[in-house]
């Protein structure tokens, strides 16, 4: 069990990215749809209501377990996600908006990840660069040295 430091520490713990493989009507709903998602090391079923879901895209899956923004509240609140049963078809997770991701008050579509997003990476690995990832040559222009070497 995470604690509140750690909570803290990573805002996005067991939340994944994942890709789009599937998605089809929901039988029991004209708003919602049923996507499948891969996450790298298994496939998912989702129930989601959220627009941009296109067979391709990448996206954040959070999974049973995460902590997020209850985003319809109309007071946020934080929740914790569980698997359930949504008219019928089980889902297994959540596809998260901009504002359950603490990344914006967006809340009228799914978050989509750039293409480049590896499958199966934590969130936090795939929004924050990795400090190697960041030049490590002079920002600034070296002193100018004058012949003879001595300044």
């Amino acid at each position: 069990m995470a604690t509140v430091l750690e909570q803290a520490a990573n805002p996005w713990r067991k939340i994944y990215v994942g890709v789009l493989t599937r998605v089809d009507p929901h039988p029991n709903a004209d708003r919602e749809v049923v996507a499948e998602v891969d996450v790298g090391w298994r496939r998912l079923t989702v129930v989601t209501g959220g627009p941009h879901v296109e067979v391709g895209r990448k996206v954040a899956l959070a999974l049973p377990g995460a902590r997020g923004v209850d985003a319809a509240s109309p007071v946020p609140r934080a929740r914790k996600l569980k698997k359930g049963s949504i008219r019928g078809v089980l889902s297994e997770g959540m596809l998260c908006s901009a504002r359950e991701l603490h990344l914006s008050d967006d809340h009228s579509a799914i978050y989509v990840l750039p293409p480049a997003a590896a499958v199966g990476a934590t969130l936090t690995e795939a929004l924050l660069q990795p400090a190697a990832a960041v030049s490590t040559r002079a920002v600034f222009p070296s002193p100018r040295i004058p012949e003879g070497g001595r300044r």
